[in-house]
């Protein structure tokens, strides 16, 4: 017989319970040095690392590998793989130059 995974109750939800306006509020207001990050934290239901995070700049990036290609040479390249292919240059992975 197979058993189904009950979660135990009180456990640690990891669905994200606030939305980003509260976070940035929270985060306003601890940068302003109206509340602390504890209080902010209890406050507006938001977990104290994350709050700390966003307040200290940690992790402020974007997530995943940086693009290898700036934003302006990927249109770029896209127009320039659209224009052959309207001129029905067929293109392969093997060119030779």
């Amino acid at each position: 017989m197979m058993r189904t995974y009950k979660r135990k109750p009180g456990a640690r939800p990891y669905a994200m319970t606030y939305s980003s306006a509260t976070l940035a509020t929270a985060v306003r207001l601890v940068k302003s040095g109206v509340m602390s990050r504890r209080k902010a934290s209890v406050k507006f239901k938001i977990p104290f690392g994350t709050l700390n995070n966003k307040v200290s700049g940690k992790h402020a990036g974007k997530c995943g590998t940086p693009t290898r290609l700036s934003p302006v040479t990927e249109l770029r390249l896209v127009k320039a793989i659209n224009i052959l292919a309207t001129w029905k240059v067929p293109l392969s992975s093997y060119v030779r130059w």
